[in-house]
Parts: C-alpha cells; structure tokens; sequence
C-alpha cells in the first residue's frame, strides 16, 4: 500500500512538472504520507498550490479556504468501474467554505462532499464532485463553472454569470436574486418524489437548454419573463412549446432505466431510439442529457474521475539484489 500512494504521488507530481507545488494528504491507518490532515496541507500551501487527497475510508473533515488553491480528489462511483483507479474508496470532506477573497480562482475536482460546499469568491470551477446534501452559492460566486458533478439536492444560482452543465441534480436549481444571469444546460434534474415542485428564475436572464427534467409529479417554472427554453425534455407539460422543446415525454422512452438515473452514472445513458439522441440545440449530434455525445463539446464523464493521470494496476515483483521489479498501468482521464 505504500508503494502504491508513493507511485501514485510521482506520477502526479511528474504530470505537473514545471507547475506549482503539489502537496499529498492521506489519512490512512499506516501509510506514510506528508500530510495526513487536509488542514495542514492547507497551512503550508500557498496560493496557486494543488492539494491531492488520495482515497481513504475516513473523512478529511472540514476546512475554511484562505488560498486559491486546486484540490484533487479520487472520483466518485469508481467501484463501479473496475480497472480505472487501484484504490476505489472516495476522497470525502464534511465541508469546505470558500469566503475569503484570498480564494478566489480555486478549482475542486473528485471530491466527496458529506455535508455542504460553501462558495462565495468569484471565478471558481467544481467538477466531477460528488454532493451528498448541500451546494450553497452565495452572491459573490461569481463567474462559477459548476460541471459534470452529482449533486443529490437542488440549489439556488446566487451570482452573475454563472454556467451548471452536465450535472446529475436530485432536485431543483432555482436562481436567486434579480439581476443575475446563468445558463443551465445539459443537465439532468430528478424529482422522485410526492407533490408538485416549482422552479424560480425570479425573472433573471437565464439560458435553459438541453436538459432532461425527470419529474414524477407536477412540474412550472415561475418569474420566467427573461428566461429562454431550448431543446428540453420533460415527462409533463412545463415548457414552452416551441424552441425544439418536447413536452409530454415519457422518462421510459429517455433512458433505458429511468429509476436509476439517481443511482449510478450508467443509468443516465440514453435509451437506443431515445428522443433526446441528435435532439439538442448546437446540432451536428449534439444530444440532450449530460453524456451530449457527439457534438464534441464538454460532457458527463464516466467513471467520474478528476481529469488527471492515474494509476489503476501495479504489481510489485519479488526483490533480486538491489533490484525491485514494479509493473505499473497508468491512464489519462480528460
């Protein structure tokens, strides 16, 4: 297990070469690491710094963000996923706050989140994360790119400029306050459960394009006065009638098991024949749903691992003399 955090850590520290500094956190019972708490790595950072917390059983608990800093997890649902990293735990916080202006500009990639992800600094990027309760947006989270992550509750757009594509979202993404400005496409949003659900733009200029909104109940939009619909599918009859949106829908003919949507990554793949293949706004392909295949624009990544390299095999032969025969099996992850 040592060799393996150790590989692990050269072949990142080898891939940002010539970059900031990389600082390796982990917290495993008997793995000899620089840092084994996320809160002193963060003291020792400094601005522009990445902090790599590699996957363990326990969480890494929380943390207030002072720096601007890049923070690298292990990916979520990636048990499922044999032969894509060697460990498949989780790399999970309780919670990080990002308030300070000295943060502004941080990137969080594969991080599992137990409780909440507070941002309120301008020009971040959270991607390929796993929400299990609570995203909080405040109203100088400007400029915030929100992709490819799996986010088991809704949340409220708090600021200007704002971009939530290729997410898989249990619930509703309102938006806050007047004045504001977003876009929300290729996402899948879910609503299993009882009793009708309204969604808020508070009459913001806001860009609704391409996503599945999969309600078993009833559906509106409220305060839509600047708001413009493309290309979207619903199960009832929410969108406007027009702009290539399809009304009326039903999630089994969409996915080929809707139930599971919420569950795993492979269950938000489109049916064969589905109505959403080739029905999306940029054409050329472009597909409604987080996976848009074939547009070659971003899209949901599955598994859902931070777009680093990793290693998923290394066998560690006997020792001859001064020699230690290791095969290791590395893969890009864009």
């Amino acid at each position: 297990m040592k060799k393996t955090a150790l590989y692990l850590f050269l072949l990142f520290c080898t891939f940002h070469a010539g970059r900031a500094a990389t600082l390796r956190v982990n917290n495993n019972v008997g793995i000899q690491a620089p840092y084994t708490t996320l809160a002193a790595a963060h003291a020792a950072a400094v601005s522009g710094d990445t902090i790599i917390l590699e996957a363990s059983p326990n969480s890494y608990g929380a943390l207030a963000v002072l720096k601007r800093l890049v923070f690298v997890g292990n990916g979520y649902f990636t048990a499922a996923y044999p032969g894509t990293q060697i460990n498949t735990n989780n790399s999970s916080v309780n919670e990080l706050y990002f308030f300070n202006t000295a943060a502004a500009g941080s990137k969080v990639f594969g991080i599992t989140f137990g409780t909440v992800l507070s941002i309120d600094v301008p020009n971040m990027v959270v991607s390929r994360c796993y929400i299990s309760n609570n995203l909080s947006l405040g109203p100088l989270s400007t400029n915030l790119v929100v992709s490819s992550n799996y986010i088991a509750s809704g949340f409220v757009i708090g600021a200007t400029n704002t971009l939530v594509t290729n997410n898989i979202i249990g619930s509703l993404v309102n938006v806050g306050s007047i004045g504001l400005s977003a876009s929300i496409e290729n996402n899948i949003l879910c609503w299993d459960n009882t009793g009708a659900v309204t969604m808020n733009y508070a009459n913001n200029t806001v860009i609704v394009k391409n996503n599945i909104f999969k309600f078993s109940s009833g559906l509106s939009f409220t305060n839509t006065n600047n708001a413009v619909f493309h290309n979207n599918i619903t199960s009832n009859s929410a969108l406007p009638a027009n702009n290539g949106n399809q009304n009326g829908v039903p999630m089994s003919a969409v996915f080929a098991n809707p139930a599971l949507v919420l569950n795993n990554n492979s269950a938000a793949i489109l049916a064969t024949g589905s109505p959403a293949i080739d029905a999306g706004y940029y054409g050329n392909g472009d597909d409604i749903g987080v996976y848009n295949n074939g547009s070659g624009r971003s899209t949901y990544v599955a598994p859902s691992i931070p777009p680093f390299p990793t290693i998923y095999t290394m066998n560690v032969g006997a020792v001859s003399g001064n020699t230690l025969q290791v095969d290791v099996g590395t893969r890009g992850n864009n």
